[in-house]
């Protein structure tokens, strides 16, 4: 969240971390290539927390950079179908 705060005051490092942020929105494993998560051999997603918290961030960030958060909406809207099993 605070990261996100950071994105909000400047533009450049908005869309450095946007693909950071989609990424935590994938709850399957291995989605994100190997690279681990916060928890482990748990993939991109950290936990129905971290999912969350980088929802309100990206929703944030759409208000201010539209242009920026329109290609990751469709991966929005899928984390929010899916539920928090």
């Amino acid at each position: 969240v605070t990261l996100g705060k950071f994105c909000l005051r400047d533009e450049r490092l908005a869309k450095d971390c946007l693909n950071l942020l989609a990424r935590e929105l994938h709850h399957e494993s291995g989605i994100d290539g190997g690279v681990q998560g916060v928890q482990g051999a748990q993939g991109g997603g950290g936990g129905p927390s971290v999912r969350s918290n980088a929802l309100v961030v990206m929703g944030d960030l759409c208000v201010k950079y539209t242009n920026l958060v329109d290609k990751f909406l469709p991966a929005m809207a899928r984390c929010l179908q899916a539920g928090w099993d």
